[in-house]
């Protein structure tokens, strides 16, 4: 009896053993770091220069090409006094309100080894003629100058696109007519040389809504709330390009 009490008092004398919670995995989607065709890219845009800099940009950062271009590589700088920035997103959007991206970029070392002083992605797209605004996730810590107009310091390399270009994805799908109040009749056309796949917010990509190059189909989509709609184009299991379109107007 004796030496069942002293057992329990020695269990009870013993620190509470500590549950250790299970480890959380997180998988990351890999950054693409080889561009496309890098022998043929150049720089196309670059706003950046040595001068002195300071954070949030007063002016929109526009690029504009006068051919459909690959991009092959964007480089938004954040020196953000020699602290940098943790990586975050850039993007493009055209002047018809296409989403181009947006893309995760990874970090570059800059001047005096500040560490992700400069933001980089490789979209690997082929964008239309025309003007684009860059848009990064992070304004508050992007460069700029009076000598770059306000701009954000930008870098864009690409080359005109030809035989071998990742092929244009167009996400402006025009809207002919009112189907009914509450619906409108969708065009959509895949004109680049692969398969996509183009639909509303709310969906995914799946087998029904992939169109083959070249592909044109016509498809009524319901408005939402606000009597606009959402279009999306997606590729390779990302989201490459979106277009808010309202009403009557889409």
């Amino acid at each position: 009896m004796n030496s069942h009490i002293a057992q329990l008092q020695s269990a009870a004398n013993k620190p509470p053993v500590q549950k250790t919670a299970p480890v959380q995995k997180t998988v990351q989607s890999p950054i693409k770091t080889t561009p496309v065709n890098s022998s043929k890219a150049k720089v196309i845009f670059d706003s950046g220069n040595i001068g002195g800099v300071y954070n949030n940009p007063t002016k929109p950062t526009v690029i504009t090409v006068s051919t459909p271009h690959v991009v092959t590589l964007i480089q938004n700088y954040h020196w953000n006094n020699a602290r940098g920035s943790r990586p975050g997103t850039i993007a493009l959007r055209s002047s018809a309100g296409v989403l181009y991206g947006p893309w995760q970029t990874e970090g570059m070392d800059g001047q005096g080894g500040v560490k992700n002083a400069s933001w980089i992605c490789y979209p690997n797209i082929t964008i239309p003629a025309g003007s684009y605004t860059v848009v990064d996730s992070e304004p508050s810590t992007w460069a700029h100058n009076s000598q770059s107009g306000g701009r954000g310091f930008t870098r864009v390399d690409g080359y005109p696109a030809g035989s071998s270009a990742v092929g244009s994805l167009r996400a402006t799908p025009p809207v002919s007519g009112m189907a009914s109040a509450s619906s409108v009749k969708a065009v959509y056309k895949n004109a680049s040389r692969e398969n996509v796949h183009i639909f509303t917010e709310g969906e995914s990509c799946s087998p029904p809504n992939r169109l083959k190059p070249g592909e044109e189909r016509n498809v009524n989509v319901r408005l939402g709330t606000e009597g606009g709609v959402t279009f999306k184009v997606g590729h390779g299991g990302t989201i490459v390009a979106s277009a808010r379109r309202q009403g009557s107007r889409c």
